[in-house]
């Protein structure tokens, strides 16, 4: 069995919650790469949006209610990983084109 496959699986195994937690904290390691993080900043990836991450992340890593965190985070990566795929991992960005539009991310701006 291969590597991937073998990774997939042991994913699928674990709670829905883990698996959006290791999902987000790889996804956040992997945008501390200058290349990944600058491919993203046309989309409205910047240094706030990766501490929301992060903010969130631990938010449900913590003690506590939870169930809003990670409705949140899970949001959050979503919004984020798909574009990061296509755009980093595949480079491919013709697929971009094929996204459905409410599941781009939406445009920022910083109000100037």
């Amino acid at each position: 069995m291969a590597t991937e496959e073998r990774k997939a699986r042991a994913l699928a195994r674990l709670p829905p919650r883990q698996q959006i937690m290791l999902r987000a904290l790889k996804f956040l390691m992997a945008v501390r790469h200058v290349e990944i993080r600058r491919r993203l900043q046309p989309f409205g990836y910047d240094a706030a949006t990766h501490d929301q991450g992060w903010r969130l992340l631990h938010a449900c890593a913590g003690p506590g209610p939870k169930r809003a965190m990670f409705a949140e985070l899970h949001a959050w990566w979503d919004e984020w990983a798909e574009i990061a795929g296509i755009l980093i991992t595949r480079r491919d960005h013709r697929r971009w084109l094929g996204l459905d539009e409410s599941r781009r991310p939406k445009a920022r701006t910083n109000g100037n």
